[in-house]
């Protein structure tokens, strides 16, 4: 095998996933491939409110800082993915998916050998 694709949640990243992952990586000398997938979808529908006897559409605004704070987070995860892998002794790479992530994944899983999930 050359690719072992590992998905993972982007904001709350497990790191005793790469126990599993690493061991059958270094079975077949294989490279793992972390995606790290966000679903924004989830997080920016709004939803009908009731007030007063009318119906309203809440409008769903995300604060900058909040966005800035998100990102980071994100980023320290996929910074912990590659540490664990390097001490593993793991060829990996990492990147970030936001947007629909069933479709990612599936898009990803073309061009891999095995899926971790």
């Amino acid at each position: 095998m050359e690719k072992i694709l590992v998905p993972a949640n982007a904001q709350n990243y497990k790191p005793e996933i790469l126990d599993f992952a690493s061991y059958i990586a270094k079975l077949g000398k294989s490279k793992l491939v972390g995606v790290f997938i966000e679903n924004r979808q989830l997080d920016t529908v709004p939803g009908i409110k009731s007030f007063g006897g009318s119906a309203y559409v809440e409008e769903i605004i995300q604060d900058p800082s909040e966005q800035k704070e998100l990102m980071q987070r994100i980023e320290n995860n996929i910074v912990a993915f590659n540490e664990g892998c390097a001490q593993r002794e793991v060829t990996a790479d990492a990147h970030y998916d936001a947007g629909d992530g069933l479709a990612n994944v599936i898009a990803e899983s073309r061009y891999a050998d095995l899926l971790i999930l």
